[in-house]
Order: C-alpha cells, then structure tokens, then sequence
C-alpha cells in the first residue's frame, strides 16, 4: 500500500528541487543499484524491463509525463551501472546536482 501512494501520483518535482534530488537518488541507487549489487550484471536486463513496464503504467493509468518516465529509467539504470562501476557515481550526481539546479531556477515558472 505505502508504493502505490506513489505509484498513483508521478511528479518531477517541477518546483521542489530537494524532492527532485532525493526522488533521483531512490531511483538510482534503491531501485537501480540495491538489485545489481545483489544479484550482479545479470539483474540490468531484468530491472530495465521491469521498470520500465513500470514506467509505461503509470503513463497509461495515471497520465505520467513521457520526460519524467524516461529520467527516472535513466536514474535508474545509472544506479544499476554504478554498482558495476562505482566511478559513474561521480557524474550521476553531477547530473542530479543539473536537474536540482533547474529546478531551482525555475521554480514557479511552469
């Protein structure tokens, strides 16, 4: 019950920039690292599939926007990649640290 409150509301956190940064570093490195490091590179595969059906629902069902589906894959499978090489870590919060800047700038304008 407690991941369908957020299966059910999908955001890109347009004019929260913490709530972006933290909702990126779930994605990557719960959804996308945890499963990688556990079960190794043959989890990637299976975890891109899967998220991204994920992904597809919450579009078809709750009118999630097509950019934010894609970002949160790729958050996703930057984590997955990160477990395999810790050194990506380094620019996937260089893109988080873009994304809350962003939103910081922008805040309130859309």
């Amino acid at each position: 019950m407690f991941l369908m409150r957020f299966f059910r509301s999908p955001t890109a956190y347009y004019d929260q920039p913490w709530k972006y940064a933290l909702n990126q570093i779930g994605h990557a490195y719960i959804v996308g690292f945890v499963p990688v490091f556990l079960f190794g590179w043959m989890a990637v595969p299976f975890l891109a599939v899967g998220y991204a059906a994920w992904e597809y629902a919450q579009m078809r069902l709750f009118h999630a926007v097509l950019s934010d589906a894609l970002e949160d894959l790729g958050h996703v499978l930057m984590g997955a990649v990160a477990a395999l090489f810790p050194w990506v870590i380094v620019p996937h919060l260089i893109l988080i640290a873009s994304g809350y800047f962003l939103r910081r700038e922008t805040a309130g304008r859309f």
